[in-house]
């Protein structure tokens, strides 16, 4: 496969789990960071890391799959799940997988962070598939 296609996508990933990182462990006290802005850039980490793999995916139909997968976990902490699992939610694993609690305005941030990375494509910013 052509390297070229998923390099953006490699650095636009890299940084952003680098950014995660530093925002989890160095601000993570700062509410709009720890909370929102995460939140933000969660869905772009996780587009940009499908698009490494699949570079070829269409842009739109990706988009969709990581607001469906991102909401559906929202959803799944509005239902409690982790009580119903019985998961301790002060472990890593846990918050990081399945989240701790239901928060409306994370659709908000996932709607901002997937709009900002199609923005990008279409300026061509990035390679885009169609």
């Amino acid at each position: 496969m052509n390297f070229e296609i998923r390099k953006p996508y490699i650095l636009i990933a890299t940084s952003i789990l680098i950014f995660g990182l530093i925002i989890v462990f160095l601000f993570s006290h700062i509410f709009f960071l720890r909370h929102f802005l995460s939140d933000v850039i969660i869905v772009i980490f996780m587009y940009s890391f499908i698009k490494v793999i699949f570079p070829y995916f269409h842009s739109i139909k990706t988009a969709i799959g990581v607001f469906v997968f991102s909401i559906t976990v929202e959803f799944l902490q509005y239902l409690k799940i982790n009580s119903y699992l019985r998961l301790n939610p002060k472990d890593l694993w846990v918050r990081l997988t399945l989240g701790s609690t239901f928060d409306p305005m994370d659709l908000v941030a996932y709607t901002i962070g997937l709009g900002a990375i199609l923005f990008i494509e279409k300026k061509n910013y990035v390679k885009n598939d169609k």
